[in-house]
């Protein structure tokens, strides 16, 4: 993951993907490669320019994922939902 750039064109070729990348500065870079994976949300840029359609629905919930360790009384072999 780059921050400051933004997908801005993608060209599939028979043996491989050029993606176009606008740095914030405006400077434009291409770059080949043999997958594109969109992991941009629901209105990922990747799924627009690659004409792919999201069938689920956007929810109004914001959700939070985080990787931390949490000292607690409940026990440590079940599952615990909030």
């Amino acid at each position: 993951v780059e921050r400051s750039r933004e997908l801005t064109d993608v060209k599939v070729n028979y043996s491989d993907i050029e993606v176009e990348i606008t740095h914030e500065d405006g400077v434009r870079e291409m770059i080949r490669c043999d997958f594109l994976m969109g992991c941009d949300g629901a209105n990922s840029t990747v799924r627009k320019v690659c004409g792919f359609q999201f069938p689920g629905d956007d929810l109004p919930e914001q959700f939070v994922v985080a990787d931390g360790e949490l000292d607690s009384f409940l026990p440590k072999d079940q599952i615990h939902l909030f």
